[in-house]
């Protein structure tokens, strides 16, 4: 049930950039891996997020949480679970949050590696997602 409010409130954030950050969804664990029918081929995203071109910082001000990077289908969003402070993630960070999401949770299908899940940094309570993203269907990557 959990993850099916997950996603519920990923599909209703996803229609815009900032959303509202999950109170509701506790930092029980560091990593939690998606169902293989939310888990995406991550490589592109996290190849996009590692590019010295796209070096920016991302600023999240409190409870809320942004797309960071939306590539056919799949996505990568940030959330800031604080409820008083901004803060601000630059891409590479962003990168290796996914990067570890990617080494935990991952399954092979035909020689592509495909993960999904979350991962939270304490003491910064800041929340990666890498999942399936809907409204990323058919978008190219924004060009720098």
């Amino acid at each position: 049930m959990l993850r099916l409010l997950l996603f519920a409130s990923l599909a209703l954030c996803s229609t815009i950039q900032k959303a509202p950050a999950l109170f509701h969804d506790p930092p029980y664990r560091s990593i939690y891996c998606y169902p293989n029918e939310h888990k995406v081929l991550s490589a592109p995203l996290i190849q996009r997020l590692n590019d010295p071109r796209n070096d920016t910082v991302l600023s999240l001000d409190p409870s809320t949480c942004a797309r960071a990077i939306c590539i056919g289908g799949a996505a990568v969003w940030v959330c800031n679970d604080n409820k008083d402070a901004v803060i601000g993630i630059t891409n590479k960070e962003i990168a290796a949050s996914a990067e570890r999401v990617a080494a935990e949770c991952y399954e092979e299908f035909f020689g592509l590696v495909y993960t999904g899940g979350r991962v939270f940094t304490n003491p910064a309570k800041v929340r990666v997602v890498v999942a399936k993203d809907y409204m990323c269907l058919g978008s190219l990557p924004v060009e720098y």
